[in-house]
C-alpha cells in the first residue's frame, strides 16, 4: 500500500505558522508592553442618591472631571511612563460607620495610593485615623473640624478649619455689618455645628459684641423650633447665626419670619448655596464659603466653564475644593516622580499648588497655610461674592 503524499505549498505553510503564533500569543495573555499602567485613587463621599442628609454629588462630579482631564491628556507621567488614573468611588452613606468600612475596603482591597474625602467632618473624623494608620495620604476637601488633621501626618485638608471660619464670620458681622447683638441657634448634637457656634460666641465677645442668645436643638428630635425662636425674638438680635445644614436652616428661617423677626440671617459653609438662593426667602442673608466663583480669575473661570459644560450645574465650594484636592495629589506625584503612598505624602508637604480656590501650601498639621474665607450675599434669589477675608486681615 502506497503512503499518500500531501503537497504543502509555501502559502499554506505561512498561514499555518501565523495561526500557531496567534494562538500562542493569545494563550500567554497581554504582554507587559501592552498593559496600561494605572494609579488608583479613592474618593469617599455620600454619593448614594437614596441617602439622607447632605450629599456629595458635586464632589463626585469634580473627581470624575479631574481624573478624566488627566486621562484624556494621555495620563500622568511618572518615571517617563504615562499612567492612567483609576478613580475608585466609595459611598460613605453619611455615617461614620459606613465611612470607616468604605475606607477599609478602598485601602485593603482596592489598593488605592491616596484618598480624597470624606467631605464632611463627622465622617472625616472616622476615616482620618484609619488612613493615617495605613500610611495612605488623605485630603478632605471641605471637612472643617479642627481635630481632623493634628497628630496625623498622612491627613490633610484643602479648606480652612472651623476656628478660622467662625473668627472670620464674627469679624465680618462686627466690623463690616456693624452689628453688636447676635443670637445663635445650633445643633448641639453635631460636632460641626456646636464647634462653630462656640468659637463664634467666644470670638464675637472678644471683639466687644454681645451674643444675646445661645439656643440649641438636636436634629433628630426637633419638629419645631418655636420655643428657641421665641427666646431669640425676646433678645432682640440684629443678626442670627445658623451654622446648620440646609434642611434645618430652611425650617428655622420659616419660623423666625413667622414671629415677625427681621434679623439678618448668617450661615456657614454648610449652607447649600444653590438651594438657599433658589428658595426665595433668604434675600439679604450672608453665608461663608470656600471660594468666590464670580471673581475675575482665569483658573476659576476655566473650571466653572468645564464643570457647567460637563454637568449642567453650577459648581459649589465642595466641587472646587475636590477638584483642587485631586490636583494636589497629581502635583505631588509628578513632583516626586513616584506614586508610592509614603512619597506622595512627602510631596504634599513640599508642593505649592495654585488651585481654583487659591494657592495651597500645607503646614505641619496638614492644613493650608493661607486659606481665605469667602462671604456670599443672597440678592434677589441669586448669590454673589460680597467679601473675602484673609487669615491675617
Amino acid at each position: 500500500m502506497n503512503t499518500p503524499i500531501y503537497n504543502v505549498t509555501p502559502k499554506l505553510l505561512l498561514v499555518s505558522l501565523f495561526i500557531i503564533l496567534a494562538l500562542a500569543i493569545a494563550c500567554q495573555g497581554p504582554t507587559e508592553a501592552t498593559e496600561r499602567p494605572s494609579i488608583h485613587i479613592g474618593l469617599i463621599a455620600p454619593i448614594n442618591p437614596n441617602s439622607t442628609g447632605p450629599t456629595g454629588f458635586s464632589a463626585l462630579n469634580s473627581a470624575r472631571l479631574a481624573v478624566n482631564e488627566v486621562n484624556e491628556a494621555g495620563g500622568l507621567l511618572v518615571n517617563g511612563q504615562a499612567h492612567q488614573i483609576v478613580l475608585v468611588e466609595g459611598d460613605d452613606g453619611g455615617t461614620a460607620e459606613t465611612a470607616a468600612q468604605t475606607a477599609q475596603r478602598l485601602i485593603n482591597q482596592e489598593n488605592v495610593v491616596a484618598l480624597v474625602g470624606p467631605p464632611f467632618s463627622g465622617t472625616a473624623l472616622a476615616v482620618a485615623p484609619l488612613a493615617n494608620a495605613a500610611r495612605i495620604p488623605l485630603i478632605t476637601p471641605t471637612a472643617t473640624n479642627p481635630e481632623i488633621t493634628p497628630g496625623r501626618p498622612y491627613v490633610f485638608r484643602a479648606t480652612f478649619d472651623d476656628n478660622f471660619q467662625a473668627v472670620a464670620l464674627a469679624s465680618f458681622i462686627h466690623s463690616d455689618l456693624a452689628y453688636d447683638r447676635v443670637a445663635v441657634l445650633y445643633d448641639i448634637s453635631n460636632d460641626y455645628s456646636r464647634g462653630l457656634a462656640e468659637t463664634f460666641r467666644d470670638s464675637f465677645s472678644q471683639l466687644g459684641g454681645n451674643v444675646v442668645a445661645m439656643e440649641t436643638y438636636t436634629a433628630d428630635t426637633n419638629d419645631s423650633f418655636s420655643e428657641q425662636v421665641q427666646r431669640i425674638a425676646a433678645s432682640q438680635p440684629q443678626a442670627i447665626f445658623l451654622p446648620n445644614f440646609t434642611s434645618d436652616v430652611i425650617r428655622q428661617r420659616n419660623e423666625i419670619r413667622e414671629v415677625g423677626l427681621e434679623a439678618t440671617l448668617i450661615g456657614s459653609d454648610s449652607w447649600q448655596g444653590q438651594r438657599i438662593s433658589n428658595d426665595g426667602g433668604f434675600v439679604g442673608s450672608f453665608f461663608s464659603g470656600n471660594y468666590c466663583r464670580d471673581m475675575s480669575n482665569d483658573s476659576i473661570r476655566r473650571f466653572v466653564e468645564k464643570y457647567e459644560a460637563a454637568f449642567d450645574a453650577i459648581p459649589d465650594g465642595m466641587a472646587a475644593l475636590t477638584y483642587d484636592a485631586f490636583g494636589l495629589l497629581f502635583a505631588a506625584i509628578q513632583a516626586q516622580d513616584s506614586f508610592e503612598a509614603d512619597i506622595i505624602q512627602q510631596g504634599l508637604y513640599n508642593v505649592l499648588y495654585e488651585g481654583v480656590t487659591g494657592p495651597i501650601v500645607f503646614d505641619e498639621d496638614g492644613n493650608p497655610d493661607n486659606k481665605n474665607v469667602a462671604i456670599w450675599i443672597i440678592d434677589e434669589t441669586e448669590r454673589r461674592c460680597h467679601a473675602v477675608i484673609a487669615p491675617n486681615s
